[in-house]
């Protein structure tokens, strides 16, 4: 089951008052626990502001599991977590694979 983004909208504070609270909620984001929960639940904060000016399609949401990665589009950030996802699937098929002898192909061999 994928639950729905968790979106942070932040206003009030300023492009630096903004800044920090973005690095804070990247930090707590770093948690192993915290890490887990947004692999499901996958979110990202934006400036009220920056949503006004922009749109909520603009560039204005920072995911918070990848703290170097640069604001991202709404829609971007649906397929940027779909992408992880698949990637993960693919990893964890493949040592599945490697675990039980080469795969479902090797099946009769």
């Amino acid at each position: 089951m994928r639950f729905p983004q968790l979106l942070f909208v932040l206003t009030g504070t300023g492009q630096v008052g903004f800044d920090n609270r973005v690095d804070e909620l990247q930090m707590h984001a770093e948690d192993r626990h915290v890490a887990r929960m947004l692999k499901a639940v996958p979110a990202a904060a934006a400036s009220l502001e920056a949503i006004q000016q922009d749109g909520p399609n603009g560039k204005v949401w920072y995911p918070l599991a990848d703290p170097g990665a640069e604001p991202l589009g709404f829609h971007e950030l649906g397929l940027r977590w779909f992408a992880l996802y698949l990637a993960a699937s693919l990893v964890s098929w493949a040592l599945a694979c490697r675990v039980n002898g080469g795969g479902p192909w090797n099946a009769g061999s």
